[in-house]
């Protein structure tokens, strides 16, 4: 059953120093919703530019343990192509901060973690808080 009076919410990462490997959130539970809007401050290191935050989710459809990067289709002429769904958020200024908001929806899997990377990753490496608000349409 979906929840839509009870929204839920939580952080998934906070002020993690980035690095170029992922670094995973808990498994948030997804059995009573079906939308999840995430919400990121990344903060580029002293000597950083041009870098980039890249978030992406791994879903669990059956409970156990095994998690899959979350896909996304691309249809064209004919053909859908699947890609592993990135979603990155570029950063040009040394010690700037830069902030987005995006919401998934339709989403029917048991759990997800909150994956988060830096690309172009300096001595100086940017740091994320990663909040989310589990809902439905």
């Amino acid at each position: 059953m979906v929840n839509e009076r009870y929204p839920k919410s939580g952080v998934a990462h906070s002020a993690i120093t980035l690095e170029s490997t992922n670094t995973e959130s808990a498994v948030i539970s997804m059995s009573d919703y079906n939308c999840l809007t995430i919400e990121a401050s990344y903060a580029l290191g002293a000597a950083e530019a041009d870098n980039t935050l890249n978030i992406s989710l791994l879903a669990n459809t059956d409970g156990g343990s095994t998690y899959r990067t979350w896909s996304v289709l691309s249809p064209s002429s004919g053909t859908v192509s699947v890609y592993n769904a990135s979603y990155d958020l570029a950063g040009a200024a040394a010690g700037t901060t830069y902030t987005c908001i995006f919401t998934i929806k339709d989403i029917s899997v048991k759990g997800l973690k909150i994956a988060v990377k830096e690309t172009g990753v300096a001595a100086n490496k940017g740091t994320v808080t990663v909040n989310y608000r589990q809902s439905c349409s």
